[in-house]
């Protein structure tokens, strides 16, 4: 008896999807919370690998039937759980989740689903689906190249996540003692357990290694901290220009009643006094200088 695979490519094409919607929609939060986005390329390759294995998925699998034998039920089940798993951590994750490295300076890493038990539970369903999907369509050369593909993409996509999280987020204490934490300026490492100490976001003493091991996470750093830089100078000009703004809005208008000062001279000051309400309205120091120019009562009632 045979079972037909026709449905796997509408399927996998129809999660796919609504996964880049979800990502699209948490981006414009997680960017609008102020969050930063690191590598935007890697997005472009994920979504391009993601697309020519769906494609030779489909290609290989043609005429799309296979027997129910145990491999197929097998496969099924696996995938069942796998596909459980993988929507499982994304709404874990809830706005968080995303196709894309987005970073927001000072949250807190989510430690619950999945979570709780594995550092990347999504990115471990996306390898286990490239292995069960190809074995259930009998597609063995999309199962062999794009499974080797994967790996090589999420292993570098995972290295920007953690360097960013590591250097902006309480990553290394949410997820301390469950591996090792890098530090790509000074070539060192260290367990999470212990020896850990924190310098503007690096994670530094341990024991020697290549630096080559924390190279997508130095370049990561290095990207997160410019784009950060950009964003306080916006945030200064933004202040400055707002400080302005009021200045002109406010500057010689009585702070009473809202109507404008004219300077007048009193003695050898000049204080300003209101046209409509006539306060007298005194500058940064003048006070005390009309104090030690006055020789009676405005001198008693100050002690003088």
């Amino acid at each position: 008896m045979d079972m037909t695979t026709a449905w796997v490519p509408p399927m996998l094409a129809a999660q796919r999807l609504f996964e880049i919607w979800l990502s699209a929609r948490n981006r414009r939060r997680l960017l609008a919370r102020g969050g930063v986005e690191l590598r935007p390329e890697t997005h472009r390759t994920m979504v391009g690998l993601h697309a020519l294995f769906l494609a030779s998925l489909t290609l290989e699998s043609h005429p799309w039937s296979v027997p129910l034998d145990p491999l197929t039920w097998g496969c099924l089940a696996a995938l069942a759980a796998v596909t459980f798993l993988r929507y499982w951590a994304i709404f874990s994750l809830g706005e968080f989740w995303s196709t894309r490295v987005i970073v927001v300076p000072g949250a807190r890493v989510v430690r619950s689903g999945p979570y709780r038990f594995l550092r990347h539970p999504n990115y471990m369903a996306i390898v286990l689906e490239f292995l069960i999907l190809p074995a259930l369509v009998r597609a063995p050369a999309t199962l062999v190249l794009f499974s080797a593909a994967n790996l090589a993409v999420l292993r570098q996509r995972i290295r920007i996540e953690e360097g960013a999280l590591i250097g902006c987020t309480d990553y290394a204490d949410r997820f301390a003692g469950s591996f090792v934490l890098r530090n790509p300026e000074n070539g060192y490492n260290a367990s999470g357990k212990t020896g850990i100490h924190y310098r503007e976001g690096s994670i530094m003493v341990g024991t020697p290694r290549k630096s080559a091991e924390s190279e997508e996470e130095y370049f990561a750093r290095l990207e997160f901290e410019r784009r950060k830089r950009i964003e306080e100078e916006k945030q200064r000009k933004m202040a400055a220009q707002e400080k302005q703004r009021q200045r002109d809005l406010h500057f010689m208008h009585c702070p009473k009643c809202g109507m404008e000062l004219i300077e007048v001279d009193y003695k050898t000051l000049k204080v300003d006094r209101c046209s409509s309400c006539d306060g007298v309205w005194m500058d940064a120091g003048e006070l005390e200088a009309a104090v030690e120019l006055e020789k009676g009562l405005l001198g008693r009632i100050f002690g003088l």
